[in-house]
């Protein structure tokens, strides 16, 4: 089975929200380049590639990456179903205009216990940034258990890049000349902690192992810390990634959009620690025939089930119905079952979305979110299932907020 992340990108802001997709968009599309970001964004939007349809699909060192657009969800009942397959989230909070009411509220009703998630603190390089002062702000008013992984550094008011806590190293970008106010989109470069940093970074280090210690399922970690044994980085991001999946901790990464820095790293924060549909707890569902709850275990082998999260219209394709897999796997010309409706129904094309073209694929497999043509009864909320396994979906909707993205 294919590792695979569903997550949401969720900020206050429209613009937020929308430069976050587009950077993010192409270091996945570019990884080794030198290029701006700028000028692949500049292309796209003079293309007129919006990042307004529901699902995007990019990858990252192997590993899908399914970016879902929280601003398309319409209503509440259909986030309630979006939350269905969204198993983590990426939060933007922006350094310089600070942690809002609205977001609060969002946190509270709508991610707290719903998302495992990552704050991405941006603009961090701005002047008058108090990056400590946020970090308790959102500690108190969300409130969360945040666990910072990275130490900004500043030289003489200018930020420079930040410590890594996990690797206790210094990530440091290069301008693209002296006098440039812009940073270059390559890879920072990687250097030791200054001695006048190491007492800060050794502080937070031991701060962070201390809290993911604590965390239930991290019993062998906290032996080990407890001994004073050596802990390997990859013992320490296992960690930090059940803390996450558990939702005890919320890892805080930080880099600055507009000087085009720290968004590999935020890329390698949600591959390391967000989870995948099989880390999470599996879906319940009625069998019909029976009557019985079941838990729709994720087998490529076992009888279809999936869930209609979103539909919209292609202006090549038509109607197309975005449909997350719980288990088996779907082909072109496959018949299927509505049992929301008990309508038979016969698989058009499968439509994989990236940023600049639409690739019709073969095959969908478990966890994946693709679009789907000619399914002329689905709705939101949809169950779809094999015809002769006939299985309903138990949807948990347990939300009670009201957030609107400011434009």
């Amino acid at each position: 089975m294919k590792n695979i992340k569903n997550i949401g990108i969720i900020a206050e802001t429209k613009e937020d929200r929308v430069i976050l997709i587009e950077k993010m968009g192409f270091y996945m599309e570019n990884e080794e380049t030198n290029n701006s970001p700028w000028d692949f964004i500049q292309c796209q939007r003079e293309m007129n590639i919006v990042i307004e349809f529901f699902v995007t699909t990019e990858s990252w060192k192997n590993i899908e990456i399914n970016i879902i657009n929280i601003s398309s969800i319409k209503n509440l009942n259909t986030f309630s179903i979006i939350l269905q397959a969204l198993k983590g989230s990426v939060v933007y909070i922006s350094a310089t205009k600070g942690l809002s009411s609205a977001m609060v509220e969002l946190w509270q009703k709508g991610i707290k216990n719903n998302l495992s998630s990552v704050i991405f603190i941006g603009e961090i390089a701005k002047s008058g940034v108090d990056f400590f002062g946020l970090v308790q702000d959102m500690q108190e008013r969300l409130p969360i258990e945040p666990l910072i992984i990275q130490l900004p550094i500043y030289q003489d008011g200018s930020f420079e890049g930040f410590i890594d806590l996990i690797n206790m190293r210094e990530l440091i970008w290069d301008k693209i000349s002296k006098d440039s106010l812009e940073y270059r989109a390559n890879k920072p470069k990687i250097q030791k902690i200054l001695p006048k940093l190491e007492q800060q970074a050794l502080k937070y280090h031991q701060k962070m192992l201390e809290q993911i210690a604590e965390v239930d399922g991290n019993e062998n970690f906290m032996e080990k810390f407890l001994d004073d044994k050596e802990l390997t980085t990859k013992e320490i991001v296992q960690a930090i990634k059940v803390a996450t999946i558990s939702k005890d901790i919320v890892p805080v990464v930080i880099g600055c959009l507009s000087l085009n820095m720290g968004i590999r790293e935020l890329l390698d924060t949600i591959i390391n620690y967000l989870p995948s549909p099989f880390d999470t707890p599996f879906q319940k569902a009625i069998e019909l025939e029976s009557g019985r709850e079941i838990i729709i275990e994720p087998k490529e082998n076992k009888p279809f089930v999936g869930l209609v999260l979103d539909i919209m219209s292609d202006p090549f394709l038509g109607k197309l119905t975005v449909v997350y897999i719980y288990r088996g796997k779907l082909v072109p010309k496959q018949n299927i079952l509505n049992i929301t409706k008990n309508k038979k129904e016969t698989i058009g094309h499968i439509v994989k979305r990236e940023p600049t073209i639409r690739e019709k694929v073969k095959e969908l497999f478990i966890g994946e979110i693709r679009y789907i043509s000619n399914l002329k009864e689905a709705q939101i909320g949809d169950t779809l299932c094999d015809p002769m396994h006939k299985v309903i979906l138990k949807l948990e909707q347990n939300l009670n907020m009201n957030f609107v993205e400011k434009r």
